[in-house]
């Protein structure tokens, strides 16, 4: 396998996609229908979710799982709407 990437940040989305294609079964991992030629690249720079816990409470765990999933979906921005005071 060979990655490339102009910034580091494409380097951790690469292996993020590295991970994603990547199975598990009877205690081994392999990657199915070998050989594989992904191009990726973002159509946007800004790829974002909102949270808005001004008006819709949501617990710190919640929060933190949303966070930790970001990364699943290569999300770059997010936006935390706190209060509207």
């Amino acid at each position: 396998m060979t990655l490339t990437a102009t910034h580091y940040v494409g380097l951790v989305f690469g292996l993020e996609t590295f991970s994603q294609i990547v199975h598990f079964e009877n205690s081994s991992y392999f990657i199915p229908s070998l050989p594989i030629d992904i191009q990726d690249a973002p159509e946007f720079q800004h790829r974002g979710l909102m949270i808005d816990t001004a008006r819709h409470f949501l617990s710190k765990e919640a929060i933190m799982h949303v966070i930790d999933g970001m990364s699943f979906s290569k999300l770059n921005v997010l936006h935390w709407h706190i209060s509207d005071a």
